[in-house]
């Protein structure tokens, strides 16, 4: 038997996302939340809090606050792309293509809407990783169930001694 070694685990799909009074419909292509580079990220992120702590001395250089770094790895990591976003600048709006920084800029500055779009976009990379392991399990599971062909344990032979009969 060989192993077959499956590099791409990567999983996405495109959800819809409506918000907004006019109840615009936008869709986003998001990635499950096991996404490997998005993982390592968002370790690093608890890395650094727990090896520096919390620091109340503020810095002069641009600095992200840790909610702005989950939003950056978010934007980065698990939105692979998206149709049909619009973005109001100086009153005018306009449809956009996907951009990674934009996505960071519409999460960090969006207000409300920004943390509903970050809840949207994490709630769909669980369901979308919990969807893909589930049907994963059950196509394992079925395999597996195949390729038992015994349920019984093995049987021991009772070990027979042979008596001296000049003793």
């Amino acid at each position: 038997m060989a192993f077959k070694i499956n590099e791409s685990k990567q999983v996405s799909k495109w959800v819809k996302y409506e918000f907004g009074e006019e109840k615009h419909v936008s869709e986003f292509k998001i990635r499950g939340i096991k996404y490997k580079p998005y993982l390592i990220a968002h370790e690093r992120i608890q890395n650094n809090v727990n090896v520096h702590g919390l620091n109340l001395e503020v810095s002069e250089n641009e600095e992200y606050t840790q909610q702005e770094m989950i939003f950056k790895i978010v934007a980065d990591h698990l939105i692979e792309d998206w149709k049909d976003v619009d973005i109001e600048i100086d009153g005018e709006v306009k449809g956009i293509g996907f951009d990674k920084q934009i996505a960071f800029d519409m999460m960090r500055f969006g207000g409300v809407e920004g943390m509903m779009l970050w809840d949207f976009i994490i709630t769909n990379a669980r369901k979308i990783q919990d969807d893909a392991d589930n049907y994963k399990a059950e196509i394992l599971g079925k395999s597996e169930n195949s390729t038992n062909t015994s349920s019984s344990p093995v049987k021991k032979k009772r070990a027979s001694t042979t008596k001296n009969s000049g003793q």
